[in-house]
């Protein structure tokens, strides 16, 4: 995520005082919603003499006034203390703002940087701020030297004529051009009774903004939590987070949600890092309430992600991390999807009958294949035409099973099975009712052994961006020659296959197998279908068994069943869902 000095500019607002309305002090938006800017600003702007502090120590139930300059001058927005570092001299200064309505459209929070004076002593820096009503930039200062409590003391070099910091830019954030972040807060201001290239600014470092920007941050994960979730499931999801991250939250001390989170974020990082840079116990719970739901909601999955990318971290990377933290300590997502693996067994003597057998997995993560769950039915003959219809009835009888995946495992000569497609009593299909996606059964049709190491490793690849685009990771392959197979799809963990016809269908999952171990195929059993493929891949990765049963969904008012939800194969091969009688084919070490 970058951000430009268009983005800088945007986010700081202009702060007025609540009795004369006149400008007071400079602001900006460092997360959705919320402001930091100085104490002693917000003491202006409610009239009251910062050296009277201890007066006005505690001032979360006071209104201020702002707005966004640039974008919406005439739009005042009212605002709350929520978090405050009390001004004395050369110290502390620093207070959060929630803001009680929403911020023009177009405005993003800013990213702030920690970084030390001394790298950064030879940049260009920015300072935008309301040393008049108007407002205005100084593109003149520079960190000389650390001052009292770590501030740096900025000096104007080069340009005299340049807008002076004065003290209506309290507040203001210092923009750093060469790392494009925001480096720190201006506190104070000295300027020279005559014009001098020495007008003196002081500004607070990122680090000493730190326990103020916790809270802020700690105040927004439970705004969206609690804005995405009724009490039952905020409790559910929140309380097994906080057993991940190793503490309460000092529950009970803070049973409020936000005051729990402001304490998770002041702990240590337990040994997690990215990049050489410490993942924050906050970011820790962040990720854990998303890898413990197996289907968030997208507006929350979005918000959270978007605030985890903000704080310039890698998403995917994280969550892969956290999702095996989670399965190590063997906690279960909350709302865990179930999954039937119906195995299909062509009977030997009678080509036009199947033998059945079925397993429910209750929890894919904690499903063991050795030490499996009984049957819940085992080798029911059944004839094939009866299939889809007794699968249907089946299924409706088991009044345990609440919208379970279907992996039907067959021979690799059936993976173009149209099992999806054929009508049943209920005059619904099997494919538009549940996520129904193609195994291959190995037991059935065996491979090399060096299929399994690959296909596991191109899982483990696959659950690491589970929640990247899933436009992002296809790969178009054309299934008519071995040669053209092998050099496109390689390296591929998702494939789409274009001109694959029935009769060869053996033939390609078996060099598939044997040369590329690719997970995750799709495909269209009508050709001048293909194309619309494309329509279906803007889920992320880990919902494109979702989205194929929406795509089969909407196709059934097509009475003349033309459309691709008639037509759409997917291939699914999760190497933790597998029948039990597979594993004589599969390494141990692999489930």
């Amino acid at each position: 995520m970058t951000f430009s000095v268009t983005d800088y500019e945007r986010a700081t607002v202009r702060i007025l005082s609540n009795d004369k309305n006149v400008v007071v002090g400079t602001g900006f938006l460092v997360a959705p919603g919320y402001v930091l800017t100085c104490a002693h600003v917000v003491l202006e702007a409610m009239g009251i003499p910062k050296t009277d502090v201890k007066t006005h120590e505690d001032l979360f139930t006071n209104i201020i006034q702002l707005n966004f300059h640039i974008l919406a001058p005439n739009a005042m927005i009212k605002a709350r203390v929520i978090d405050w570092v009390p001004y004395q001299l050369n110290m502390g200064d620093i207070a959060g703002l929630k803001l009680l309505s929403p911020a023009p459209e177009a405005v993003r929070p800013i990213h702030l940087l920690e970084t030390r004076g001394e790298d950064v002593e030879a940049d260009c820096h920015l300072v935008y701020g309301f040393g008049s009503p108007e407002g205005g930039r100084s593109d003149a200062y520079r960190p000389k030297t650390q001052v009292t409590d770590e501030r740096w003391q900025l000096c104007k070099y080069d340009d005299p004529n340049d807008e002076t910091i004065r003290p209506g830019f309290s507040g203001a954030p210092l923009w750093n051009d060469r790392t494009k972040a925001v480096l720190g807060m201006i506190a104070t201001a000295a300027v020279k009774a005559k014009e001098d290239l020495k007008s003196t600014a002081y500004a607070i470092p990122t680090s000493k903004l730190r326990p103020v920007l916790n809270t802020i941050d700690a105040h927004y994960i439970a705004d969206v939590l609690e804005e995405h979730w009724d009490q039952s499931q905020l409790t559910t999801i929140t309380e097994t987070a906080f057993q991940l991250c190793d503490s309460d939250g000092d529950k009970a001390k803070h049973p409020e949600l936000r005051d729990r989170l402001t304490f998770l974020s002041s702990l240590s990082n337990r040994e997690w890092w990215q990049n050489d840079r410490e993942v924050d116990r906050l970011t820790q719970f962040v990720m854990f309430v998303i890898v413990l739901q197996d289907n968030p909601a997208p507006s929350l999955l979005h918000a959270l992600k978007t605030w985890v990318t903000f704080r310039q971290f890698d998403f995917e990377k994280l969550y892969f991390k956290a999702d095996q933290y989670r399965k190590k300590r063997k906690i279960s997502a909350t709302q865990t999807q179930e999954h039937l693996v119906i195995q299909i067994k062509a009977d030997e003597q009678d080509p036009a009958r199947a033998n059945i057998s079925i397993w429910i997995i209750r929890d894919r993560d904690r499903y063991d294949p050795l030490e499996p769950p009984k049957p819940s039915l085992s080798n029911e003959a059944i004839a094939l035409a009866d299939l889809p219809d007794f699968l249907d009835q089946w299924i409706s009888s088991q009044d345990i099973l609440d919208e379970p995946m279907l992996h039907c495992f067959v021979a690799r000569s059936q993976l173009s099975s149209d099992l999806d497609a054929c009508g049943t009593q209920s005059d619904l299909t099997l494919g538009n009712q549940y996520q129904l996606v193609m195994r291959t059964d190995l037991s059935q049709s065996p491979t090399s052994p060096q299929y399994y190491r690959r296909w596991q490793q191109k899982w483990q690849s696959l659950e690491s961006n589970y929640h990247s685009q899933a436009n992002v990771s296809v790969v178009r392959a054309d299934s008519r020659q071995s040669a053209l197979l092998f050099k496109q799809l390689k390296s591929a963990e998702i494939g789409i296959l274009e001109n694959l016809t029935s009769d060869r269908t053996d033939a390609v999952f078996k060099f598939l197998a044997d040369k590329v171990a690719l997970p995750v195929v799709l495909w269209a059993r009508k050709e001048n279908l293909c194309s619309d493929i494309d329509r279906i891949l803007d889920c992320t990765v880990i919902d494109l068994p979702k989205r194929v049963l929406e795509e089969r969904q909407e196709a059934i008012e097509d009475e003349e069943k033309v459309s691709l939800g008639y037509h759409l194969s997917l291939v699914w091969d999760d190497p933790k869902v597998v029948p039990p009688t597979m594993m004589a084919q599969i390494d141990p070490e692999m489930c």
